[in-house]
């Protein structure tokens, strides 16, 4: 009888230690931590305001991602859309490993389609955000901020269309494999993610010209067709956001987190044809045909001059096109007026 006795009661001590033991898992896997967010980078450069003033016409959106630390998988975890940064805060739970995703449009508030419901408490935008302007962090593992990583974009005067190559001012950037215990910031580094083009036609006197930049999808025309001038023409002059890439292998599509990867030395290549139309209308020949670099973060300008000189080749004309290019710097906190 004792000996059973002395059994029960050690089974008992055994499960109470379990018990103990559980709760103590269960405290500890409910210990939780709070978290500035700041940003840094490029963006500073442009903003150029200490981010205890960062609040205004800029757009932030950022998506939080979580995984165990026993996990390689990440799921959604919290995600918000600011104008606001100067008091930004998330609260992260131990034992987690978290993922930081944001993208910022400068002048947002003005140049990203929005709209308010009737039934609305807050203001609705568009990509690259699709979510509501509340300056707070939405915890939810079912609703997210889907787009940041796209260079697509809605536009405040077109609603419905996806621009590829939108002409906004953009940054984003990643924080990967973030754990919180013993930390109290988080810094995001944002990289600019937009190119410049400046087409300029030198004076020419016969003819037109056909000339086409393959920025596709963009919200400002990129073919023109030139009259002839005894003054220098600009075509055109933007910044654009870059796009979506497919790569050669048609398996991987190159989105914001790829660009970032490479940073500074990105570029991206776009077709630049030019063609002469003489003025009997009897010829009309390619005089340019290369697909064109345009690194990020500059000002890449194609100035070509039309050699006019006439070529014997029978009954045609002849004609060919000199094409310099040059590359500067997009100055620090310099503006485009996008009309």
């Amino acid at each position: 009888m004792k000996r059973i006795t002395v059994l029960l009661l050690m089974f008992l001590c055994l499960v109470s230690c379990n018990s103990i033991t559980d709760e103590i898992e269960i405290i500890e896997n409910n210990k939780e931590y709070v978290v500035s967010i700041g940003v840094a980078g490029e963006i500073l450069d442009v903003t150029q305001v200490p981010l205890s003033k960062a609040s205004g016409d800029d757009l932030y959106g950022i998506q939080v991602y979580a995984r165990k630390t026993t996990n390689d998988s990440y799921t959604h975890y919290a995600y918000g859309l600011f104008d606001d940064i100067s008091d930004l805060k998330i609260t992260l739970k131990d034992g987690y490993m978290y993922k930081f995703v944001s993208t910022c449009v400068i002048k947002g508030k003005d140049d990203i389609y929005h709209s308010q419901g009737e039934n609305d408490v807050y203001m609705h935008y568009g990509l690259p955000f699709r979510g509501y302007l509340n300056n707070t962090f939405i915890y939810s593992d079912s609703k997210y901020l889907s787009f940041l990583e796209s260079g697509d974009a809605n536009l405040n005067n077109k609603y419905g269309i996806d621009y590829s190559h939108p002409t906004i001012d953009r940054y984003y950037g990643e924080v990967q494999d973030f754990e919180p215990a013993g930390k109290e910031n988080v810094t995001i580094e944002m990289l600019r993610m937009v190119f410049g083009a400046k087409l300029i036609v030198q004076p020419f006197k016969e003819g037109t010209l056909k000339v086409s930049l393959n920025v596709f999808n963009s919200n400002v025309a990129t073919s023109f067709v030139v009259q002839p001038s005894t003054e220098t023409q600009i075509l055109l002059e933007e910044i654009f956001s870059y796009g979506d890439y497919e790569t050669s292998s048609l398996s991987t599509i190159w989105r914001f987190e790829k660009i970032s990867y490479i940073g500074y030395t990105f570029s991206h290549s776009f077709d630049l044809k030019i063609v002469h139309i003489h003025s009997d209308g009897k010829v009309e020949e390619t005089v340019y045909n290369k697909s064109l670099s345009f690194p990020r973060c500059k000002m890449t300008t194609v100035s070509f001059k039309l050699d006019e000189s006439e070529v014997d080749t029978g009954n045609e004309l002849s004609s060919k096109v000199n094409v310099v290019l040059e590359d500067k710097e997009v100055e620090v906190g310099e503006t485009i007026e996008i009309n």
